[in-house]
């Protein structure tokens, strides 16, 4: 990598620009990220299918949001580790670590999520299908 000055953003639409490019970095980069993203989209398609109330879906879309977030935090902390040393550290593998013990926390909250909102429907559907 090379060695550039850091400058702040000119304006709000750098910002928007050097957010994009991050989330792209993390889409393009991380196979976990590529994971989170067929997951949110199954269940924008099962919350489709299932038609969801409006309440419902934004209870589903918060918590994709919250372990998508929290990937791309992993992968900034990540990296900035491995910016700061090549050697092996016992802090730096704590830093790893415990942000991607967060990921995996959001994800299981994010599946216990689906199943509450989703098994009632999923339910009535199986029992109506076999009568």
């Amino acid at each position: 990598m090379s060695s550039k000055t850091v400058q702040k953003n000119g304006s709000i639409f750098d910002s928007f620009k050097n957010a994009f490019n991050g989330l792209k970095y993390l889409v393009m980069t991380q196979r976990n990220a590529k994971i989170h993203l067929l997951a949110t989209m199954a269940v924008f398609v099962s919350s489709y299918l299932m038609k969801l109330q409006s309440l419902e879906f934004a209870i589903l879309c918060l918590a994709c949001a919250l372990v998508f977030a929290l990937e791309a935090m992993n992968t900034a902390i990540e990296a900035v580790v491995d910016l700061v040393t090549n050697d092996y550290h016992d802090l730096a593998k704590v830093a790893k670590d415990v942000a991607a013990g967060s990921v995996l926390v959001a994800s299981f909250f994010a599946v216990i999520t689906w199943v509450f909102v989703c098994a009632p429907r999923i339910t009535l559907l199986l029992t109506s299908a076999t009568q």
